[in-house]
């Protein structure tokens, strides 16, 4: 993974924090994040070296899993260059035929993935959070005073449906089900900081039983959609210099 998608992650939800004066005051570690130092070896673990331990990153999804690991990020580079070439053949045909003096004209493109699942974010999920787990038992970061892992979901906002009217955006902290799989580490794990898309969480592994109880028992989670839209606006240039 290229330490540049680790830095951006960990400025997003530095971002995040800074606006958040309740998660700082719940959670003091949150500040040492500040002053993260990315590791100078990018193939060595962990990510990021704190003051009193270390942050290790990694991404999961709610896509299908192939050879190359998750579809939806093996496919983007692919999404993104046909959405720039139905653009550029949008720009090139406005160009072609200018709007009367005096207007402008709007051109959109849009892409949008929908292939995401609850079950195939379990499944990243417990085999990203493995892989790192077995990392963290082979160095000398297991011993550190604290030992977080930032987790990142990439593409889709899950959706809990709580009926045919009311939903909320998915939360690691109701996930029963992750939830209970992640009290046979806490003793390895100090927290998880779980970025989602734009919204920060922090679980406290010494507390998962207290999430735990609170949870819903039983909860009825979709994959959602990931939209990347691009937009232009081309003016006559007859206007520029009436």
């Amino acid at each position: 993974m290229s330490k540049q998608n680790e830095i951006n992650c960990l400025n997003k939800v530095i971002e995040n924090i800074n606006k958040d004066s309740v998660l700082l005051s719940r959670y003091p570690f949150l500040t040492q994040l500040l002053y993260a130092e990315p590791n100078n070896d990018p193939s060595r673990f962990p990510d990021f070296y704190i003051k009193d331990g270390i942050v290790e990153h990694f991404m999961v999804d709610g896509s299908k899993k192939d050879k190359r690991g998750s579809r939806f990020k093996s496919e983007e580079a692919k999404r993104d260059k046909l959405l720039n070439s139905k653009m550029n053949e949008d720009i090139k045909e406005a160009c072609n035929n200018p709007q009367p003096i005096g207007t402008f004209q709007t051109i959109s493109e849009t892409d949008e993935y929908t292939d995401f699942s609850y079950d195939n974010f379990i499944n990243s999920f417990k085999q990203s959070f493995e892989s790192h787990i077995s990392s963290l038992k082979k160095s000398k970061a297991v011993s550190q005073k604290l030992r977080i892992f930032l987790i990142e979901q990439q593409g889709s906002k899950m959706v809990i449906e709580r009926n045919k009217i009311d939903h909320i955006f998915y939360k690691l902290s109701l996930d029963r089900l992750l939830l209970s799989y992640l009290t046979h580490y806490k003793d390895l794990l100090d927290y998880i900081v779980f970025y989602n898309i734009d919204e920060v969480e922090v679980i406290d592994m010494l507390l998962l039983d207290k999430y735990i109880s609170s949870a819903p028992k039983k909860m009825d989670v979709t994959g959602g959609r990931f939209i990347k839209e691009k937009l232009t606006v081309i003016i006559n240039p007859n206007l520029l210099f009436k």
